[in-house]
């Protein structure tokens, strides 16, 4: 469609083909929140093209998306990530999960860790500085999500042995220098990092969480314990501290303390 002929009524007719598509994996459709991220993105390239002249006036300024609730996260209970944490010091790829777990890092930034942004002498951290995403069909190290993504975050004792035994026990180095490859040295891909993720949990009869229930844990569990909303938010590498009113769920645990 010419960009000067599109419609309010076409934009709605995409996000109802949006809302109708099926996930590429774990089944369903996609959620209206992915929608609204989708139209965000559109309404941004179509402002432009209004700024140039390319259209008389952007139709997903009068077209609202729709309505996306978020749903508070689930993620996996204290005892479940004990559970992991110990069964990680006998899992092949244990050291990914228990970083996953203590830092709370987003997948393709842990898949784009490399070891010259791990310290693992005291104070021990990792820095985000890359992260793996897919560009039309190929896998690439990019800048991560957002300015904000770049950050330290502080690496605890029980993270650092496995990595420490993880790059001592490396056959095959990445020339890149990632901290989690294959045997051969090749990165990592997401979908087989999600297919550990899901053998580990399988193993333990645990619920198939999603990867990134990691990272909400890990929110979690710092906003449960009483951190400063902006410390969070500076560990999680959010745009914004009003992302931890997401995570404003508490555990029942939680209840019990504060009575």
């Amino acid at each position: 469609t010419p960009l000067a002929e599109l419609s309010a009524e076409d934009v709605e007719d995409w996000h109802a083909a949006l809302l109708a598509r099926k996930k590429r994996r774990g089944g369903g459709t996609l959620s209206p929140s992915t929608v609204v991220t989708a139209h965000r993105i559109f309404s941004s390239c179509l402002k432009e093209a209004v700024r140039r002249g390319r259209m008389p006036f952007n139709p997903c300024s009068i077209v609202a998306p729709p309505s996306a609730d978020r749903e508070p996260p689930e993620p996996p209970s204290a005892d479940e990530v004990d559970l992991l944490l110990a069964a990680c010091s006998e899992w092949p790829n244990g050291a990914r999960w228990v970083l996953a777990i203590t830092t709370g890092l987003r997948q393709g930034e842990a898949l784009g860790l490399r070891w010259r942004d791990v310290r693992l002498a005291a104070p021990a951290s990792v820095t985000v500085r890359k992260a793996q995403k897919r560009i039309e069909g190929e896998w690439v190290h990019g800048d991560p999500k957002s300015r904000k993504s770049m950050r330290s975050v502080p690496l605890p004792a029980v993270a650092v042995g496995p990595l420490k035994a993880l790059k001592d026990r490396r056959a095959v180095a990445d020339i890149g220098g990632l901290v989690f490859t294959r045997p051969n040295g090749q990165p990592v891909h997401s979908r087989d990092d999600w297919q550990d993720w899901q053998d580990l949990l399988g193993s333990l009869d645990l619920p198939h969480y999603r990867v990134h229930d990691l990272r909400h844990g890990y929110a979690t569990e710092l906003l449960e314990q009483g951190e400063d909303p902006r410390v969070v938010q500076d560990l999680m590498g959010w745009s914004t501290a009003a992302m931890a009113e997401i995570y404003q769920h508490v555990r029942p645990a939680t209840h019990a303390r504060v009575v």
